[in-house]
């Protein structure tokens, strides 16, 4: 990835794009919708964790392991809750079985309740909207935290 081309600004949108797609879906009732929705949360985390590392560290490594992201912005200053790492050790655990919340398996399987789901993850990006310079007001305009 060309590391000119990318900012924690860019990478906080992005992600809170997806936030704000995987909340639609949760208020939509659709029954049908739980992969793609834990989908959605799953790569709203990533990218936020990523925006803050590449925030404080100038660096953005190629993985998608929640555990790894969580505690690498973790060494960075980044303070998380039991909850938040609970929830990104399922993520992790789920993708590692074959990208569960991307391709469906036969089995039960014990997913995190929605609603903790949204507020950690909102909680997450509330957060991250404090932490990372935005000389150009980009986050205030596009992610507005306490609307949405």
């Amino acid at each position: 990835m060309e590391l000119e081309r990318v900012s924690s600004v860019g990478l906080l949108v992005m992600g809170y794009n997806y936030l704000k797609s995987a909340n639609i879906l949760l208020n939509s009732g659709d029954k049908d919708s739980l992969f793609p929705r834990l989908f959605l949360y799953s790569h709203a985390i990533e990218l936020g964790l990523k925006a803050f590392i590449f925030e404080k560290s100038g660096r953005l490594d190629i993985t998608h392991n929640l555990v790894r992201l969580v505690n690498d912005a973790e060494k960075l200053g980044f303070i998380t809750n039991d909850t938040f790492k609970s929830i990104s050790e399922t993520f992790q655990a789920l993708n590692e079985d074959d990208y569960r919340v991307r391709y469906s398996k036969r089995g039960y399987m014990s997913y995190p309740n929605n609603q903790i789901l949204f507020d950690e993850t909102k909680g997450l990006y509330v957060s991250l909207a404090s932490l990372i310079s935005d000389p150009h007001k980009i986050i205030e305009r596009e992610i507005n935290v306490k609307n949405n």
